[in-house]
């Protein structure tokens, strides 16, 4: 069933396409139907990536929804480009009357618009499939008394259309940076644990001194919360959902599970609760998916992921606004904490990613530096 499915909404895709590519070199840029396509192409798109193909045509099923995808993606970049060049066309047209008409040139017009769409898909391409940099953050405490480092890899979205090269490369480049510990905050895992059972195995070659933790996302809350839960223990991870481990004597890492899915649970997040054993001269480091603002901040540093930096322009727009205006970085929080918001390690949905590459992150907790008193 499920090729029939993929097979139907790559052929959707496919004349959606047809249609809008028609429309810009046939039809004049003002055509009704380009709205209607966007719209048609906008609901098409999650269900062209909830649709693989059965195992049988495992590699036929990542090019299929790879392909289908990008597609999307470009029209959608060309439809917004589109829509953008009319409306300021029509806008220098409407205040400027000597301004020359959007019809004179529209040939060169088209094209340029078409071209620009092209180096916009290809970018995102490329910063979508590409293994991350490291992007590494200090953050200076009078708490910290030797440095340390802490790896973070967030929204990973392992699916069954992950290529396992790119979670080695991940891994290894991670291990590379030879970190206290390694943090997966959150969406992880993205389907069926039984059907990426490998996939999720190749984080079993994390490597870091005091281990691996990690904390759910919304999206193991869709999967199924226990099962990925499961998978983490089995995996010989130290799952950190609503409690906490030191990790030496002056760091103290508390978790909890994404605060939005467990909102919706009717339960309530307890942070005194996760940081109960912490004493108070330990740096406390809280991993929580999603941003927000807690009442009560019983740490210094609150790490998240969950926004993807927007992962396609324009999209940060949404995604700030929905997140408490944190998007991707650090900030100041209340009551003296910081947030550090990161992109993510992965991609949700097309591959592609505009002006929001990913990352692996390297947080360095630093001893703060003693002002030098002059005699």
């Amino acid at each position: 069933m499920n090729v029939w499915v993929s097979l139907l909404m790559c052929g959707f895709s496919l004349c959606w396409g047809s249609i809008v590519f028609m429309r810009y070199f046939v039809l004049t840029p003002m055509a009704g139907e380009h709205p209607v396509m966007l719209c048609i192409g906008l609901c098409l798109a999650p269900l062209l990536a909830m649709h693989p193909l059965l195992p049988l045509y495992k590699k036929a099923g990542y090019w299929m929804n790879h392909i289908c995808n990008t597609i999307f993606v470009f029209i959608f970049f060309l439809s917004s480009l589109t829509v953008l060049r009319d409306l300021i066309w029509l806008g220098l047209d409407w205040f400027i009357p000597s301004f020359p008409s959007i019809f004179t040139n529209i040939n060169n017009v088209n094209a340029l618009t078409f071209f620009i769409a092209c180096i916009m898909i290809s970018w995102a391409l490329y910063q979508g499939s590409r293994v991350p940099n490291v992007k590494e953050v200090f953050i200076e405490s009078n708490k910290i008394l030797q440095e340390k480092t802490l790896a973070v890899l967030t929204d990973l979205h392992i699916t069954r259309n992950t290529l396992d090269k790119k979670i080695k490369k991940i891994v290894a480049r991670t291990n590379k940076t030879n970190p206290l510990a390694v943090l997966l905050v959150g969406d992880t895992i993205d389907d069926k644990t039984e059907r990426i059972q490998n996939k999720i195995g190749l984080l079993k070659q994390l490597k870091a001194s005091k281990g691996v933790f990690a904390v759910s996302g919304n999206h193991e809350f869709y999967i199924g919360y226990k099962k990925c839960i499961r998978q983490f223990l089995d995996l010989g991870f130290h799952v950190l959902d609503h409690k906490g481990r030191s990790l030496d004597d002056d760091l103290y890492i508390g978790g909890v599970a994404d605060w939005q899915s467990w909102k919706k649970l009717g339960k309530k997040i307890d942070l005194v609760r996760t940081f109960k054993r912490a004493t108070k001269n330990q740096f406390k480091v809280l991993l929580s998916h999603t941003p927000g603002e807690f009442k009560k901040k019983p740490f210094e540093l609150q790490i998240s992921g969950h926004t993807h930096g927007g992962q396609i322009w324009p999209f940060h727009l949404f995604s700030s606004y929905t997140n408490h205006r944190y998007l991707a970085g650090l900030y100041n929080m209340m009551d003296k904490a910081k947030i550090y918001v990161s992109r993510g390690t992965g991609h949700w949905g097309p591959q592609v990613r505009l002006f929001a590459p990913a990352e692996i992150t390297l947080i360095h907790l630093t001893p703060k530096k003693q002002e030098a008193i002059d005699f």
